[in-house]
C-alpha cells in the first residue's frame, strides 16, 4: 500500500514487521522534520495510524496494487496481533479495539 498525505495534520503510521519489529513512520509536508509525503507499506506486515497535532485532521490517500479486494482484507484482531507479538502489546492495545 502507497500512502500519499495531501493536507491537514501530520500522520502517525505504525508498522508491525513479520519479525515483531515496530517502524514509526511520520507522513507529513514538514520533510525538514523528517516527515515524508509518502510511504510504502510493504505486503505481510500489519499497520495502524494515528492523527498528529491539534487540528485533528489529515488527509491521505491509499495506493493499492494489484486492485483491492475485501477478500484479502484482514482486520487486525487485539487478541490475536498480541499473542504474535507479546513484546508490542501495549502498543497493539493503545492502538486497536
Amino acid at each position: 500500500e502507497l500512502w500519499n498525505f495531501h493536507d491537514g495534520d501530520p500522520l502517525e503510521l505504525h508498522i508491525l514487521t513479520p519479525a515483531g519489529e515496530h517502524q514509526l513512520i511520520i507522513i507529513g509536508r514538514d520533510v525538514s522534520a523528517g516527515q515524508v509525503m509518502q510511504f510504502v507499506v510493504p505486503a505481510g506486515h500489519w499497520f495502524a495510524s494515528r492523527v498528529m497535532g491539534q487540528g485533528a485532521w489529515s488527509m491521505v490517500g491509499c495506493v493499492v496494487a494489484p486492485g483491492f479486494d475485501f477478500r484479502d482484507f484482514e482486520l487486525a484482531d487485539r487478541a490475536a496481533l498480541s499473542a504474535e507479538f507479546p513484546q508490542r502489546q501495549d502498543l497493539i492495545r493503545e492502538l486497536t479495539r
